[in-house]
């Protein structure tokens, strides 16, 4: 079992989401290149390639981008409460991330978890 913060933007595209939240130059954290903001301000463990997958509206332009397209996409089957309560129709990302840690903070401006969940991924 892994532990994954589950979440959504409102104002992000993927790319967006990605570099400023998630991994911002996909390689280690130097003076060059500082922190994601799930690093900085969230307190989650550093990112790397390969902990995360994000799910953008404009990728999935033929479908509802509800619960539902994400409990598809995503590669375990826990339910994720907080997303589903949640209304979808401003989304632009919703997305998760390998954590081992808990958020210090849920939202900002252009992220909220939505949940923290403990999940057996099905390649494991």
């Amino acid at each position: 079992m892994r532990r994954v913060w589950v979440g959504v933007s409102r104002t992000l595209n993927f790319s967006d989401l990605i570099t400023r939240y998630i991994d911002p130059y996909f390689s280690q954290v130097s003076e060059e290149n500082p922190p994601a903001e799930l690093t900085r301000s969230f307190g989650a463990s550093q990112i790397g390639p390969g902990d995360f997958e994000v799910y953008a509206r404009e990728d999935y332009p033929n479908d509802s981008f509800d619960y539902a397209l994400f409990q598809r996409l995503a590669p375990f089957g826990q339910s994720a409460p907080g997303l589903q309560g949640i209304s979808h129709d401003n989304l632009t990302c919703m997305f998760f991330v390998m954590c081992d840690r808990q958020p210090t903070i849920w939202s900002d401006a252009n992220v909220e978890i939505t949940d923290v969940l403990e999940v057996a991924f099905t390649w494991e």
